[in-house]
């Protein structure tokens, strides 16, 4: 699942702003294709090792809900991220364990 929340003055120079969340359980591509279809650049996603998310305008929040995003709670945002960061934990186990041969 794709989504966004909500718009909140960070004192960033283009206003308002969120972000473009995509669910731990999903392919990271699928949020760089949907990044890329609203107008963004790939360059442009935040925080790829720790909560991806790209950070949008509230003009590019309109098309991210028009193109078919979710509107989240503060508390599904927070999920999506919390959830991130236990994935790409585990990964990184996994990846330090398979180096070492050791399963915990």
């Amino acid at each position: 699942m794709i989504g966004v929340d909500k718009l909140r003055d960070w004192g960033w120079r283009y206003g308002k702003s969120c972000h473009l969340l995509i669910s731990p359980d999903c392919d990271l591509d699928e949020l760089h294709r949907f990044a890329q279809s609203i107008g963004l650049k790939r360059s442009w996603a935040q925080k790829l090792r720790t909560s991806p998310h790209y950070d949008l305008t509230a003009s590019k929040r309109a098309l991210a809900v028009q193109a078919g995003a979710k509107e989240l709670t503060d508390r599904e945002a927070v999920d999506i991220s919390t959830g991130w960061r236990k994935r790409l934990v585990a990964e990184a186990k996994a990846r330090m364990a398979s180096k070492d041969g050791v399963s915990c």
